[in-house]
């Protein structure tokens, strides 16, 4: 497996909170910053990920990403329906040219 890294920062906005669905990963006040995230650095194609936002596949390209603790934490509080603050996150992706390794859970496309 080869790997190529790249760093995005997810700032989960107001709106994103508003917005956002908890318990559904393709709708999630972190899928919603992540989204545009990748739109402000050029990226509009089709975006699905994992249940766990931990996996994003952009058209035929497939990438991982290692969430910091705090995303982790900040994503469980929300699908709680707990009251959330705008958060920065930053995150490391990964490009998998090989997916014989990896334990894939469902994809879901991001709205």
């Amino acid at each position: 497996m080869s790997l190529l890294t790249n760093t995005l920062i997810i700032d989960i906005t107001e709106d994103d909170i508003k917005n956002g669905n908890v318990k559904k990963p393709e709708s999630c006040a972190a899928a919603l910053a992540l989204k545009r995230g990748l739109h402000n650095i050029g990226i509009d194609s089709k975006v699905e990920v994992d249940s766990h936002v931990t996996s994003v596949f952009i058209d035929d390209l497939h990438f991982i990403f290692n969430n910091p603790i705090e995303m982790d934490e900040w994503v469980e509080a929300f699908d709680t329906g707990a009251h959330m603050l705008p958060g920065e996150f930053t995150i490391e992706f990964y490009e998998v040219h090989s997916d014989t390794d990896l334990n894939l859970t469902p994809r879901y496309t991001l709205e």
